[in-house]
């Protein structure tokens, strides 16, 4: 079983994301994991600021355009 995101040595880095997906299915409350879209960054493109790792204006500018999908595509937009 996996610990804190650790299963045999290694980090998770979904199992955050699963489990408050799993939880919020549970209690019937709306989840989106920003993660995944953030993933699809292109290398060559920041959204992050280096020092502190919180979003930059292109950061938050996405993280709006993620959360507008999210809405839309349940129809509360």
């Amino acid at each position: 079983q996996a610990t804190a995101g650790f299963a045999d040595g290694t980090y998770d880095r979904d199992l955050i994301g699963t489990k408050l997906t799993a939880i919020s299915t549970r209690q019937g409350v709306l989840f989106l994991d920003l993660v995944p879209g953030f993933r699809g960054t292109p290398p060559n493109q920041s959204r992050f600021f280096r020092l502190n790792k919180h979003f930059n204006a292109e950061g938050h500018a996405f993280a709006a355009q993620l959360l507008a999908a999210f809405f839309h595509d349940r129809g509360l937009l």
